[in-house]
């Protein structure tokens, strides 16, 4: 009898050993990068990707299967577009990986990236919001609204690009992110969502400081909003992406001058940034001031209204 219980016993904890193992094999299958991004030479493509992979565990892909590039968590994305071009000891992959890493990941706390940026960016020459080629839907910058962004104009058409373009394309990534962070986020600003107002009425600035679109907007409360007989508020998660976008990229002297002639904006912009440092661990000024060494704002303008 005892040896019967003896093995039944050794039968048990063999089982629960083979379970263990198990689990860790499938736990560190699912902690493993998705893809093995090569280590590169020091200064090189490889390494800068891989670098920032192991700073913000973000996945920067340019040149992939166009499976990978439809796959989503959950469905399929099929989107048309070109693939990044490779030519020229990767030229083009090279100075976007330097654009992505200088003008979108070092304006954020890497922690933040890790957390709320989408898990790969596709590096394409094309891309267009539709299913086939159309040239009326051309894109800079498309979300899957999952786990991806694409990023195009990695070719020849960069190379005549002024600081314009640049800036436009920093713009749409950073709209892209926040809007994808704002559709994740559990908890909405709903102070600042309050005090949003209907449409925006539109007049001419009577000082002739602004143009007659930001005054507009600016007086109702809005960065921007929709263009048409009347100028339309945008979307919750435009003006949420808006309002970071405005407070972060631009000097402390225009934030100053804006804030304090236009009333909502500033209980607005104050409603945003608690928001945000309480909730979401994200700090507006601090961020700001990085982007703006020589001419930063202070947390009193965002806290004292």
């Amino acid at each position: 009898m005892k040896n019967k219980y003896f093995i039944l016993f050794i039968l048990i904890f063999l089982s629960i050993s083979c379970l263990n193992e198990k689990d860790s094999e499938i736990i560190d299958d699912i902690s493993s990068p998705e893809y093995n991004l090569p280590k590169g030479e020091k200064g090189s493509v490889d390494r800068k990707i891989y670098d920032i992979y192991e700073k913000y565990g973000t996945f920067i892909l340019y040149s992939f299967e166009d499976k990978d590039f439809k796959r989503k968590w959950t469905g399929k994305w099929n989107k048309w577009y070109v693939p990044a071009n490779k030519s020229k000891n990767l030229k083009y992959v090279d100075r976007f990986v330097d654009f992505l890493d200088n003008e979108i990941f070092s304006k954020y706390e890497p922690e933040f990236i890790k957390n709320n940026f989408p898990y790969k960016v596709f590096l394409v020459d094309s891309l267009a919001d539709a299913v086939e080629y159309s040239k009326y839907k051309l894109k800079n910058v498309l979300s899957n609204g999952n786990n991806a962004i694409a990023v195009s104009n990695v070719g020849v058409k960069s190379d005549e690009w002024t600081e314009e373009d640049w800036n436009m394309l920093a713009a749409d990534v950073n709209n892209a992110f926040t809007i994808f962070y704002y559709s994740s986020l559990k908890k909405k600003p709903l102070q600042f969502l309050s005090l949003r107002t209907k449409n925006i009425k539109m007049q001419d600035d009577p000082l002739e400081i602004e143009t007659k679109y930001n005054y507009s907007c600016y007086s109702a409360g809005y960065v921007s909003g929709w263009l048409g007989k009347t100028y339309l508020a945008p979307k919750e998660e435009e003006d949420f992406a808006a309002y970071i976008r405005f407070l972060t990229a631009n000097t402390g002297t225009y934030l100053n001058q804006v804030l304090e002639r236009f009333p909502l904006m500033k209980t607005r912009s104050i409603s945003l940034y608690i928001f945000l440092k309480n909730k979401m661990n994200m700090d507006l000024v601090a961020t700001q001031n990085a982007n703006f060494p020589n001419d930063k704002i202070t947390v009193d303008l965002l806290t004292s209204k």
